[in-house]
């Protein structure tokens, strides 16, 4: 468990797919072939909210803590994947180092959580040199930049950051879910350290690509990242309804509690066709 002596605030980004035609890329970034990718629309209003995010980031009056929560990259299945800007692994990893080192140099240390092995690799093999290239801090117990877990002592309040969560496709059952993986987390907490235990305030979820967040009487806050990336076709499909929220999450430490705030943009409205009676 890394104690923070002092109380800095927490900036978490998660869910970045970098690769994805659908997800932030740095234009003009290097192709395989020699050549360079222009991005397109969406990708163009999707770096304009992250550098938004970094100007934001970077007004701060101190450098904050920084967390990336899983799925820096989309990986690489163009077999199944039809809407990959490219499916060289090394070059989803050196646009997505392109895009995260403005950040990174702002905040004062980084930690790296693994995501689905969709994305970063079966054990995080797409990201691990990314991770150590932006200089993550390293698990003492593997030694590796990356980790599924991560547990943060800020003054006695503890959060813990995981990618992956209960995941439900009914908004209204969002809260539901929340409380599950929240009160699990807290009773795995309780089970190991018996009376104990520590004062385990925040639980940070992804892989949704919504942002939710739920609240307990015992002063216990589970929260979800929204996403960087947009609509895909794999999502257009088995969920037309299921709208990404794009942004990323600031989490304050107050005197009295830790204070979980979504910072979150506009999606782009929609064309709506209208039909033309003669």
């Amino acid at each position: 468990m890394v104690n923070m002596t002092a109380h800095p605030s927490i900036v978490v980004v998660s869910d970045v797919h970098c690769g994805s035609i659908m997800a932030p890329w740095p234009d003009g970034h290097p192709v395989e072939g020699g050549g360079e990718y222009r991005s397109n629309k969406p990708q163009k209003w999707l770096t304009r909210c992250w550098d938004d995010m970094v100007q934001t980031v970077s007004a701060m009056p101190a450098p904050p803590i920084l967390v990336l929560n899983g799925d820096l990259v989309q990986g690489s299945h163009a077999h199944r994947d039809g809407q990959l800007v490219s499916g060289q692994l090394s070059i989803q990893c050196g646009a997505a180092g392109d895009l995260l080192s403005p950040l990174v140099k702002l905040c004062r240390v980084l930690y790296v959580i693994r995501g689905s092995e969709w994305h970063d690799g079966r054990a995080a093999e797409s990201i691990e040199a990314l991770a150590e290239s932006l200089g993550a801090v390293q698990d003492p117990d593997t030694q590796a930049f990356t980790r599924w877990g991560l547990y943060l002592d800020l003054g006695g309040r503890v959060i813990h950051f995981a990618h992956h969560r209960s995941v439900t496709s009914l908004p209204y059952t969002q809260p539901n879910s929340l409380f599950r993986d929240g009160y699990i987390q807290q009773a795995e907490l309780l089970n190991t350290y018996g009376g104990r235990a520590p004062n385990l305030q925040a639980v940070i979820r992804s892989h949704s690509h919504q942002y939710s967040q739920a609240h307990s009487h015992s002063n216990l806050t589970t929260a979800t990242t929204p996403s960087w990336q947009l609509m895909t076709a794999y999502v257009a499909k088995r969920y037309p309804a299921s709208l990404a929220h794009i942004g990323w999450l600031e989490i304050v430490p107050t005197e009295s509690r830790l204070i979980v705030e979504p910072h979150l943009y506009p999606l782009p409205r929609p064309a709506i066709v209208k039909v033309e009676v003669a």
